[in-house]
């Protein structure tokens, strides 16, 4: 099964997870391609360019022409060898998801289906590759800036008054923790400059985006961007950690009717507005 990588760290961990769990059930080896890592159509939008996960360990590397493998998705839409972003998106259900059988999977993996049962052996396997970090064990926020600030990534800079109002809510329901804030963002200067408060002692997180996401994953509350990578966090805090509450932005894309990239929330977290 061929996997075209793309994205950052949280979408390629979204890819890895979907492809090795529907190659497993077939008993079929994951190979990567990574024609997009460090593709010139990034760099001509303005968005960051990537680096593939040392996370990520394949056995096995490919290099297809990425015009090739755009004309195959764009000539057969409906083709059931190739799995989409649009085609994922249409998927309503976790055992609708593993009866698919595709050879190639072109698409970001941005769907909460990840999230549940059948998934959860190959996101422990994604745990146990984290790198060592101190345990936390308090309130994590994660503040996504970067090319969240360019229209053509899809998504959008959530205000500072949610990141604010969610913290409120965080230390209103666990009045017992510590009244001290891990901010983990890629833009780390604006977040000390805007989230600083006399009511919190912040500290900024300064590792690699593997440590970082080790590390949200040791909370026990989490505020967490639009992003896969918090969102991942606070799925695996969930689910080998001690995290106890998650507070989401209630809108995730710039434009919710965009069919290319899904939302990632869960159910059993608690959704706020992200205008006051």
């Amino acid at each position: 099964m061929d996997l075209l990588i793309q994205g950052g760290l949280g979408n390629q961990l979204l890819q890895w997870v979907l492809a090795s769990t529907l190659a497993a059930g077939k008993q079929r080896e994951v190979r990567i391609d990574t024609t997009l890592m460090r593709s010139w159509s990034r760099s001509k939008r303005g968005l960051s360019q990537r680096e593939i996960s040392p996370l990520l360990d394949p056995a096995d590397k490919i290099w297809h022409h990425w015009l090739l493998a755009r004309a195959r998705r764009r000539l057969r839409p409906l083709d059931r060898s190739t799995l989409t972003d649009v085609q994922l998106l249409a998927i309503a259900s976790s055992e609708e998801l593993l009866a698919l059988t595709p050879d190639r999977l072109i698409t970001h993996g941005t769907t909460p289906l990840l999230f549940e049962a059948p998934f959860k052996e190959q996101w422990l396997d994604v745990h146990r590759r984290l790198p060592r970090v101190r345990a936390q064990a308090g309130l994590g926020v994660h503040l996504r800036r970067g090319d969240y600030l360019n229209p053509a990534s899809g998504f959008m800079a959530i205000p500072l008054s949610y990141y604010r109002r969610a913290i409120q809510r965080v230390f209103e329901q666990m009045p017992q923790l510590e009244r001290r804030i891990v901010l983990f963002s890629d833009d780390p200067d604006w977040g000390q400059v805007h989230l600083n408060d006399a009511s919190w002692e912040l500290e900024i997180a300064s590792g690699t985006p593997e440590e970082d996401l080790a590390a949200m994953a040791t909370m026990r509350a989490l505020v967490i961007s639009n992003s896969s990578l918090s969102a991942i966090a606070a799925h695996l805090g969930e689910s080998f950690g001690g995290l106890q509450l998650v507070i989401c932005p209630d809108q995730w894309l710039s434009n919710p009717e965009r069919k290319a990239l899904g939302d990632l929330r869960k159910p059993s977290w608690i959704s706020l507005p992200i205008q006051p």
